[in-house]
């Protein structure tokens, strides 16, 4: 959805006395970071929260680019939702997890759950 989409719901739930939105589930990770550039600051404007969704990105930050599983291999929606063309991004989190002996899906997760 795109941010004045929401922004014309939320203004038309208070004109006709609706109940407005509290929250909105939103694609975000490290792969899908679009949020950011205008939905985030609406939210924030409007007292609405965001609650991730894959924020593994199904998958592709939870292990190393290109070892496959069982999902991936059938996942015909993971093939039309995310880029693949994101290896850098996965192959930095894999960079960034190792140092420390914790997963992948760990430094993935801290990174969503700091921002705001």
């Amino acid at each position: 959805m795109w941010a004045w989409q929401f922004s014309k719901m939320q203004y038309l739930a208070g004109l006709h006395g609706w109940t407005r939105f509290v929250s909105m589930q939103n694609q975000y990770s490290l792969m899908q970071r679009e949020e950011e550039r205008e939905m985030f600051g609406l939210l924030a404007d409007q007292g609405v929260g965001s609650i991730p969704w894959s924020p593994l990105a199904k998958g592709r930050l939870a292990r190393p680019w290109g070892q496959q599983t069982a999902r991936s291999g059938t996942d015909a929606t993971a093939r039309w939702v995310l880029p693949h063309d994101d290896k850098p991004i996965a192959d930095a989190v894999q960079r960034a997890a190792e140092p420390h002996g914790v997963p992948m899906a760990q430094i993935a997760l801290a990174w969503v759950l700091r921002n705001p």
